[in-house]
C-alpha cells in the first residue's frame, strides 16, 4: 500500500485557498478601502496633533505679543499727549503775544475776528517762532494773501519755505520800524524855534524883509 506524501507546495496551496478560522474572507476592494481609511485616520490624527502643537506654541507667544501691543498703545498715547501739551503751550504763547501787540495795534482783536485764521491754524506755530510775532501776525492779517502763501507752503510739506518767508517778513518789519524811529528822533530838531537872544523874537522885522533876496528886483 503506498503512502500519500504531501508535497510542500500542496500544503501552501491548500492553506492559501482555504479560509482560516476567525478571519473573514475579504475582497481586494474591501482591503483597499480598509487601508485607505487607516491611511486617512493616520493623516487626520497627525493633522490634529500638529494643530494642537501650533495652538500651544501660539499660546506661549501670546503674552509677549500682548505686551508689545500694550507698549505700542502706551507709546502712542504718550505721543498724543505730548503733542496736545505742545499745541496748548504754543497757543498760550501766541495768545499772550497777540494781546501784547494790541498796544501797538488797537484793531488787532478786530482783525483776528474778521480773519480766516481758523482755516489756517498751521501757521500759528511758525508765526509764534519769530521774534516779533505780533507785528508779523498783524501784517499777515492786513495782507491775507501773504498768510495764504505761507499756509500753502506748510500744507505742501515745505516748512523750510514757510520759515524763510516769515523770517524775511519779520526782518523787513523790524527794518521799517527802525527807519521810522530814526525819522521820529530827527523831527524835534527841525522844529526848534529860533533863539530870542538879542531881541529877536523869531519874527521877521522890516529890515529882514528888506534884506530878503526874493523881495529884491
Amino acid at each position: 500500500m503506498e503512502e500519500m506524501v504531501n508535497q510542500p507546495g500542496d500544503n501552501q496551496a491548500e492553506s492559501a485557498s482555504a479560509p482560516q478560522a476567525g478571519v473573514p474572507n475579504l475582497t481586494q476592494e474591501q482591503i483597499n478601502e480598509i487601508v485607505s481609511s487607516r491611511h486617512k485616520a493616520g493623516y487626520e490624527k497627525g493633522r490634529k496633533e500638529a494643530m494642537a502643537e501650533l495652538e500651544a506654541l501660539k499660546a506661549q507667544q501670546m503674552p509677549g505679543n500682548i505686551d508689545e501691543l500694550i507698549q505700542q498703545k502706551v507709546s502712542q498715547m504718550q505721543a498724543e499727549q505730548a503733542n496736545l501739551a505742545y499745541a496748548q503751550r504754543v497757543f498760550d504763547e501766541f495768545a499772550n503775544k497777540m494781546q501784547a501787540a494790541e498796544e501797538r495795534y488797537p484793531d488787532m482783536q478786530e482783525k483776528l475776528r474778521e480773519s480766516e485764521l481758523s482755516e489756517m491754524p498751521e501757521i500759528i506755530p511758525f508765526v509764534n517762532a519769530v521774534d516779533n510775532s505780533g507785528d508779523v501776525m498783524y501784517e499777515l492779517l492786513s495782507n491775507p494773501h501773504k498768510a495764504i502763501t505761507i499756509a500753502t507752503a506748510i500744507r505742501n510739506k515745505m516748512p523750510g519755505a514757510a520759515k524763510k518767508e516769515l523770517n524775511k517778513l519779520s526782518k523787513s518789519i523790524q527794518a521799517n520800524q527802525k527807519a521810522a524811529q530814526a525819522i521820529t528822533a530827527k523831527e524835534p530838531l527841525s522844529q526848534v524855534k529860533p533863539s530870542s537872544a538879542g531881541g529877536d523874537n523869531g519874527k521877521m522885522s522890516v529890515n529882514d524883509f528888506r534884506k530878503a533876496k526874493y523881495l529884491r528886483r
